[in-house]
């Protein structure tokens, strides 16, 4: 799939186009790339949005989305390439949508993105209810660690991989890692100092919903 600059776009005067989760995707790149000052048309008050390179820190955005997008994404967007879209309902109004694909800017340059998407219905139209941009580094080497000190294993539960990622990331650097089957995944961190520190604030992370596993040792 392509997205790009005068694509067949719907004008977002009349509204956010109604759609399934496959046409939303189509809409909301199209809107990305010839009207990104009305890219806040699909989001909602309670709305949370992440964007980041792949070895950053995210943080999360819970208002004023249009002027946050403008500031991640400074250049113009001259197309979306999508090589993989999967979707999954969560409930009769919820969905869950993961994109991989590529930016192309204006001026050639492009770059590697995973893209998720939370949506929900609202009088037959979809707007996000959460979303995680990530801008992949290509030159990101993967490693398998030894020290399996610094290797901790999270029962994401209810919660999916991306919101798992980003509950650790809010106290250490996350380095690699690896989904398994049973709903977990396995994260090695960067330092012994992020291990220490999630530990500390291990009482906020289990609130979440999540279970720790330190060295077999279950939290």
């Amino acid at each position: 799939m392509v997205c790009q600059k005068d694509a067949n776009f719907c004008s977002p005067m009349t509204s956010i186009p109604k759609s399934n989760e496959v046409v939303f995707i189509r809409n909301y790149y199209s809107m990305l790339c010839n009207r990104p000052s009305l890219i806040h048309q699909y989001y909602m008050k309670d709305s949370q949005l992440t964007i980041s390179k792949e070895m950053d820190k995210p943080e999360i955005c819970t208002e004023d989305f249009g002027k946050y997008i403008k500031s991640k994404i400074s250049n113009p967007i001259s197309k979306v390439l999508i090589s993989h879209l999967s979707c999954q309902k969560i409930d009769d109004l919820r969905s869950i949508i993961n994109v991989i694909g590529q930016f192309v800017y204006n001026d050639i340059s492009q770059v590697r993105i995973t893209h998720q998407f939370i949506v929900s219905k609202s009088d037959s139209t979809l707007y996000i209810k959460n979303e995680i941009l990530t801008f992949l580094d290509e030159e990101v080497i993967y490693e398998t660690e030894s020290d399996a000190k610094r290797v901790i294993v999270v029962s994401c539960g209810k919660n999916g991989m991306p919101q798992a990622i980003s509950a650790i990331s809010e106290f250490g650097k996350v380095r690699s890692m690896k989904s398994e089957n049973d709903g977990k995944v396995v994260m090695t961190l960067n330092s012994m100092e992020d291990v220490e520190n999630i530990k500390r604030n291990i009482a906020k992370i289990v609130s979440q919903g999540y279970k720790l596993e330190f060295g077999g040792l279950k939290v």
